[in-house]
């Protein structure tokens, strides 16, 4: 989005814009096929909603004014821009194939879809790791995305990929969140890198980071009593 964003704006600045699907399709031409760019009008005259790589932000039909934040409806005391972020999220997530997370699929009828982003040695991920089965048992089907806190390089990084790498991955990721170990194997093409980058377009800042089938998160640990029944409620 860093990258993406300055070349947007300058597109979007360059004249007045008298609908959404012009702008839209000015700002699409810019980025380029492989940027997923949305634009909507907003319950204020003359100001377009913007999602790009995973980010909302707000221009002024001038092409003037452009606003990153909350955009609020006081009268209704709704939060205006959050389902436009949580399509993102989901816009992003769904890009990813099956070969690319580590999966647990819901037992019985599906009922959910989540993804999780886990740090390996984060005490807390190792706790809702241990609901798995229970989500599964309740039709909540789980994809895996690493998530290493302490960086590129770092012991948790190389530790994740081990993981990916192993012969069989859930038991891999079982066993280093139950036991805190992870057995020593190969290196091979992976994509903890990928995760990462997802990780900040999404937002991610801790873990464990839930994103759910809605686009709505759970950042960090809820416990077992409130997530199942939550989950596993009509959406």
């Amino acid at each position: 989005m860093k990258k993406l964003l300055p070349g947007l704006l300058l597109a979007a600045t360059t004249q007045v814009w008298a609908d959404a699907a012009t702008l839209e399709k000015r700002l699409q031409a810019n980025a380029g096929p492989a940027a997923d760019i949305q634009v909507k009008d907003t319950p204020i005259k003359g100001l377009y909603e913007i999602t790009a790589d995973g980010q909302v932000f707000y221009i002024s039909g001038d092409g003037r004014y452009a606003v990153r934040g909350e955009l609020l409806d006081l009268q209704t005391r709704t939060n205006l821009t959050e389902p436009a972020r949580q399509q993102a999220r989901i816009s992003l997530l769904k890009q990813l194939k099956p070969e690319q997370m580590i999966t647990y699929p819901a037992k019985g009828k599906p009922v959910r879809e989540i993804w999780v982003f886990d740090d390996l040695d984060c005490p807390y991920c190792r706790k809702l790791h241990k609901l798995f089965p229970k989500l599964q048992e309740n039709g909540v089907t789980i994809h895996v995305l690493f998530y290493p806190r302490s960086g590129l390089g770092s012991t948790s990084y190389f530790n994740a990929i081990k993981v990916w790498c192993s012969g069989d991955q859930r038991q891999a990721l079982d066993q280093a969140m139950v036991s805190g170990q992870v057995a020593e194997g190969k290196i091979c093409r992976h994509p903890i890198n990928e995760h990462l980058a997802l990780a900040q377009k999404i937002g991610v800042t801790g873990t464990p980071y839930m994103v759910l089938d809605t686009g709505e998160v759970i950042p960090g640990y809820v416990p077992p009593g409130e997530l199942i029944p939550y989950l596993t409620k009509t959406k």
